[in-house]
């Protein structure tokens, strides 16, 4: 997420400058970082499940053995749903920033109303099919929301959009004026 906030506020100031090109810049740095801590990660979570279980199991070692088993596929998901994570979270913060959030709210919630909650409904509750599949199913949908969010990104749609306009309104210049007219008489405090 911070990544991802970082993202949104870099392209943001970027484009306020006028300067697309840092925009871009900014935005591939966020996800060759976002890619590399996420990558470390998932490799470990891949190789190195029980190093991470083993932090539960010290808690309650009984029954540990039917999770240990779960776990393992469930981190083994986990792996690949955080690199799709990564793509999505980083181009989608970058539209984000660049102004164009009704794309990207409404990509957000359709393909999750459309898509995913039906899915997992059908899967996991009508098909009873175990947690696994929740999860394989959320990796898709953002693997989905990853490819949507880089191909607007890469279609430079959101460099139409103009967050700077210096043309303002009459009730911008109505408050302007307004705030002219107030004085405050503000006293410095009396040390002592």
């Amino acid at each position: 997420m911070g990544i991802g906030i970082a993202t949104s506020t870099l392209v943001g100031q970027m484009i306020g400058r006028g300067r697309n090109d840092l925009a871009i810049r900014c935005t591939f740095s966020a996800l060759q970082i976002n890619l590399i801590y996420t990558a470390a990660l998932a490799l470990a979570f891949f190789f190195i499940p029980d190093f991470f279980i083993s932090f539960f199991a010290m808690k309650n070692p009984q029954g540990m053995h039917e999770i240990q088993i779960q776990t393992h596929s469930l981190l083994k998901i986990l792996a690949f749903f955080i690199l799709a994570d990564a793509v999505a979270l980083t181009f989608g913060s970058a539209i984000k920033g660049s102004g164009d959030t009704r794309f990207q709210m409404l990509m957000s919630v359709l393909s999750s109303w459309i898509f995913f909650v039906p899915s997992v409904y059908i899967v996991c509750h009508v098909y009873k099919k175990p947690i696994e599949w929740a999860w394989i199913i959320s990796t898709i949908h953002l693997s989905f929301l990853g490819i949507v969010f880089t191909l607007r990104f890469l279609s430079n749609r959101w460099q139409l959009i103009n967050m700077t306009s210096s043309e303002k309104t009459k009730e911008d210049k109505d408050k302007d004026e307004e705030n002219e007219s107030i004085h405050y008489n503000i006293k410095k405090p009396i040390l002592e």
